[in-house]
């Protein structure tokens, strides 16, 4: 399984990055980091490994239990995004 965990996005929203006042920050990092995205998620689609993106702040807790989440999720049916 490989996660990627864009973190640290409390230095570009005061707000969650699902809440609507940070759609717009949300996504522009989504597409500043699109390339990487893409490419990691079209290898680990070829290679059969699960993949996850995740947007959050460890510091502010954004997106950890969407982490915790789908890991559990992806180790009890072996599936990604």
């Amino acid at each position: 399984m490989v996660v990627l965990f864009l973190t640290k996005f409390d230095l570009l929203s005061s707000h969650d990055p699902w809440d609507s006042n940070s759609e717009t920050v949300r996504v522009k990092a989504e597409q500043t980091f699109g390339e990487v995205i893409r490419a990691l998620r079209k290898d680990c689609q070829t290679a059969g490994v699960p993949f996850q993106f995740i947007i959050g702040s460890s510091k502010r807790g954004w997106g950890i239990q969407d982490l915790r989440d789908r890991v559990a999720r992806t180790l009890v049916t072996g599936e990604g995004e």
